[in-house]
């Protein structure tokens, strides 16, 4: 996707991080211009078996190892983590999958690197990076919505990534989609989230396979005869392979985004809404679902511009995003 360019031509050059709970990529991006080009990379395990100098130490050495191999120094960092970041001070207040709380990563990291550090939240680099650099590319009001493990998402409108008076813009997660429904792990109930995430198809199904063995024998098998096994992978093969069972596990799930974001619609009128993350790659055809389902019962006048689309820049985006948000 992205041009290789050599070491001996020295443009416009910074490091992008992209740190979450299981990995870490780290890339040397080229700014110049209007586009940005990934010129070396590295992805490294994130070491969560420790307290956060282990993770400081591990980039330390990567980001030396990426400006040895391109035989130059860059001067800025910016740092897109999975968790709560106060944006001005760099502090990390909360990343579960980290194992962080209040851990003041700016700091370390420019006291261990000697280079100016910007740190963002993950999901809003990666939507700002679509925006700038994807199929979003300058739309004058954007929304990204991210469904994985978790639902995350971002705000552009008029070329600003909205934060919110706390950096919590664009927790469309949890959008109460059905009053006094499923758990979510936020504590509150009926949350978008606690329908369709990964996480919660996963559990949805694991435990309409143990309420009745017969009609989940398809997703126990999937998950190799283990039904605590299985997954929201295992859901989308099943469906695709005709299971009734998985079909229905997903329909709901596929209900409720629909009503998820025609809230999101009527109350933000954008013009793009972009959708990415592992459970849109397993199920595409979400994407013309979702788009009829709103169009269907949004306001009219919020979708007369409207227009849904897949990610197009991949992991990429928050990489992108990270370093975008600081120019």
């Amino acid at each position: 996707m992205f041009e290789v360019i050599s070491s001996a031509k020295i443009p416009e050059l910074t490091i992008g991080i992209d740190l979450g709970g299981t990995k870490i990529n780290i890339a040397i991006i080229d700014t110049s211009g209007n586009a940005a080009t990934i010129v070396d990379r590295l992805r490294i395990p994130t070491n969560t078996s420790g307290n956060s100098s282990f993770i400081i130490n591990d980039i330390a050495s990567a980001v030396k190892q990426l400006e040895i191999r391109l035989g130059h120094s860059c001067s800025h960092l910016s740092v897109a983590v999975a968790g709560q970041v106060e944006t001005d001070s760099g502090l990390v207040t909360f990343a579960p999958n980290l194992k962080w709380r209040d851990v003041p990563l700016k700091t370390l990291l420019e006291n261990c690197l000697a280079k100016k550090v910007f740190v963002v939240n993950d999901v809003r680099a990666a939507t700002f990076g679509e925006w700038m650099y994807g199929i979003g590319k300058r739309a004058q009001d954007a929304i990204c919505l991210f469904i994985g493990t978790g639902i995350g998402g971002g705000i552009v409108s008029k070329g600003q990534l909205l934060q919110g008076s706390n950096n919590c813009a664009g927790e469309f997660g949890h959008i109460v989609v059905k009053f006094g429904g499923r758990l979510c792990g936020c504590g509150n109930r009926g949350c978008l989230e606690a329908f369709a995430s990964g996480t919660a198809i996963g559990k949805a199904a694991r435990e309409a396979a143990e309420n009745s063995p017969t009609d989940g024998k398809a997703l126990i098998s999937a998950a190799g005869g283990y039904g605590a096994s299985i997954n929201g992978s295992h859901v989308s093969m099943c469906a695709k392979n005709g299971d009734l069972l998985a079909t229905q596990i997903l329909y709901e799930a596929l209900e409720a985004l629909i009503a998820g974001t025609t809230s999101i619609v009527n109350s933000l009128n954008p013009e793009i809404i972009l959708f990415g993350g592992g459970v849109i790659a397993g199920n595409p055809d979400w994407i013309e679902k979702i788009a009829d389902g709103v169009r269907k019962c949004a306001l009219p006048s919020a979708t007369k511009k409207l227009r849904i689309a897949p990610t197009t820049l991949g992991e990429d985006c928050v990489l992108l995003g990270a370093v975008g948000l600081r120019l």
